[in-house]
C-alpha cells in the first residue's frame, strides 16, 4: 500500500461583467498520484462559463507536465437537482505524456448550493453571479468515471 498525495492552491478571477469564473494555481503530486515523472509539481488552470439561468455551465480544467495526471478536460455540468449535477467531457492528453483519449462522466453531490442554501448565504442580485455561484461550490464529493478511448 502506497500513500498518495495531491495538493493544490488556486486563485479566482472575475472577468469584467461576471460572464464567467477563472482559475489559475500550482499542484504538487507524487508518484504514487500521478505515476512517474521527472516532476511533481505543475500549474493549473480552468473554468466556467453558466449558460443562461445555471442551470448548465460550459467548463474546462488543465493540468500542465507530462506524468499520468497530465491532461486538459473540455465539457459541461448539469445541475440535475439543488444538491446533484452530472459533468461529462473530453480528456485530451498534453504533449509528450503519454496518456490516452478519454471521456470523462462525473457524478458530483454538493451539500449547499442553489436553493438549498438560501437559508446560508445570501445570493447576489446579478442572475449570472447568481448561476455562478450555483456552479462554484468548493465543498463537492466527486465520484468519477475515466474511460480510455485508445
Amino acid at each position: 500500500m502506497r500513500l498518495s498525495n495531491f495538493t493544490y492552491l488556486t486563485f479566482a478571477f472575475d472577468p469584467p461583467d461576471d460572464w464567467a469564473k477563472l482559475y489559475a494555481g500550482v499542484y504538487c503530486a507524487n508518484q504514487a498520484y500521478q505515476g512517474p515523472s521527472d516532476s511533481n509539481v505543475g500549474f493549473m488552470a480552468g473554468y466556467e462559463v453558466p449558460i443562461g439561468e445555471g442551470q448548465f455551465a460550459l467548463m474546462g480544467d488543465y493540468l500542465s507536465g507530462t506524468s499520468g495526471i497530465s491532461v486538459a478536460v473540455v465539457g459541461g455540468i448539469y445541475n440535475l437537482t439543488d444538491h446533484w449535477q452530472v459533468s461529462a467531457g473530453v480528456q485530451v492528453p498534453n504533449f509528450h505524456s503519454h496518456n490516452s483519449l478519454g471521456a470523462v462522466l462525473e457524478l458530483t453531490y454538493v451539500p449547499c448550493f442553489g436553493r438549498a442554501c438560501e437559508n446560508v448565504r445570501t445570493a447576489p442580485e446579478n442572475p449570472i453571479a447568481r448561476s455562478r455561484s450555483r456552479l462554484s461550490t468548493p465543498h463537492r464529493s466527486r465520484s468519477s468515471l475515466v474511460a480510455s478511448l485508445d
